[in-house]
């Protein structure tokens, strides 16, 4: 397990594994109680890549977002129908809470992949999200809609490798990056910021 849990509209937790499952390693979903009891694995990835297909998602590495409405969404950082062969560029999922309506709802491209943070809702009810190469992006609850807004890019050139996502008070993001920030003889590349950045992309 790389990513914690997150409490369903039920009281249950929810969560993934980077690995496991049948399907070649590709990890899976899984629900359990509080106190231990009822763990349910609710889907098995499996990635089977084919350019241009819709194929399922792979190795989710980020902790899952719950919906207003109870539904899950995450990330994954293989899967999706971009094919860079031998390797997937990942996907964004969505499963109700009992495992069903499963479905792919955006693959992503050259545009922006590498997705290892979770998504997060705006007051606009849109996902927003990072990713390690791109930046920041969002997309409708349905899949619609997907917009890179903002690119991270470190000193020298590269991807600040920004993390996920916390809404403020103020409805802007606020987070973390690996690279920017200050540099010296050691840390060319920075050694890290706290950014903020608004829903449209400014900060």
């Amino acid at each position: 397990v790389v990513a914690g849990v997150v409490f369903g509209k039920d009281g249950a937790l929810y969560g993934t594994t980077y690995q496991g499952g049948a399907n070649d390693d590709c990890g899976i979903i899984f629900r359990v109680n509080t106190d231990g009891t009822g763990y349910q694995i609710l889907h098995q990835f499996s990635t089977n890549a084919v350019a241009g297909a819709a194929v399922d998602a792979a190795n989710p590495a980020a902790v899952l977002c719950v919906g207003a409405d109870g539904t899950l969404y995450g990330t994954a950082r293989g899967g999706g129908s971009t094919l860079n062969w031998p390797y997937t560029l990942g996907a964004i999922f969505k499963l109700n809470p009992g495992g069903s309506n499963y479905a792919i709802i955006h693959s992503f491209d050259f545009s922006i992949y590498d997705v290892e943070t979770p998504l997060a809702f705006g007051n606009d009810g849109l996902l927003y999200g990072t990713a390690s190469y791109g930046g920041l992006f969002s997309l409708s609850a349905n899949g619609s809609g997907f917009t890179n807004i903002y690119s991270f890019t470190a000193p020298g050139g590269g991807t600040a490798l920004p993390s996920g996502l916390t809404l403020g008070p103020d409805g802007a993001f606020y987070g973390t990056t690996y690279y920017g920030g200050n540099t010296n003889a050691t840390y060319q590349n920075g050694m890290g910021t706290v950014s903020r950045l608004n829903p449209d992309g400014t900060d």
